[in-house]
């Protein structure tokens, strides 16, 4: 999983480790710029230079583009749910605004209450002691998105299943070598082949910076 993608995985895998007798059938995982800690993200002090405030808001109205394709592709499952019976699914269909998908998403996707409180209950660090699926963590330490002060870095360090790998440079899901070729895909291809070999140990912690 990838930035948001990574976080509900690894609080998926969160989840089901805690809960034991309903064990994920996933064996090992591989996280990469995850932001852990959604609520802190999203109220930080954001300081974007023009450039990156330009592509961060073409990200949101691109996000906003793509929930409304999703919506409109899956909108009798929407309302298959009970709790969405009579609900005007074109009210969100009609905004452009991504603080209203954000609530719609958190209320009625999420079933959480509102978005603030997804934003603390659906944060993947919160419950990254519970984690017993091997996982590779990949963060890079010059993330624009995810400052470093927000990974729950002694949470990592003392699970043993979390093997964390941390880069002076990358950027938020870049990790781009000197031929500008993405490099974290062949690194998680390994990690995954590794953990599923027979007899492997992906429990030992391999902590370092490049």
């Amino acid at each position: 999983g990838a930035s948001m993608g990574s976080n509900i995985l690894v609080k998926y895998l969160c989840d089901t480790d805690s809960q034991g007798s309903e064990k994920t059938p996933i064996q090992a995982a591989v996280s990469i710029s995850n932001p852990f800690n959604l609520y802190e993200l999203m109220n930080r002090e954001m300081n974007w230079p023009f450039n990156l405030s330009y592509f961060r808001n073409m990200f949101e109205d691109r996000f906003v583009q793509w929930f409304k394709r999703r919506l409109r592709k899956f909108s009798h499952l929407f309302h298959a749910d009970p709790d969405n019976v009579g609900y005007d699914l074109d009210e969100w269909l009609e905004t452009d605004n991504i603080e209203d998908f954000c609530e719609f998403a958190a209320e009625k996707v999420f079933k959480y209450e509102s978005f603030e409180q997804y934003l603390q209950l659906g944060s993947c660090g919160n419950y990254i002691d519970t984690l017993s699926t091997p996982c590779l963590f990949v963060n890079a330490l010059d993330d624009p998105v995810v400052p470093k002060s927000i990974i729950p870095h002694e949470k990592l360090k003392r699970n043993k299943f979390a093997n964390v790998l941390y880069t002076e440079s990358g950027g938020h899901i870049a990790f781009l070598d000197k031929s500008m070729r993405c490099w974290f895909m062949p690194v998680a291809k390994a990690f995954l082949e590794t953990c599923l070999e027979k007899d492997s140990n992906c429990t030992a912690k391999d902590e370092s910076s490049s």
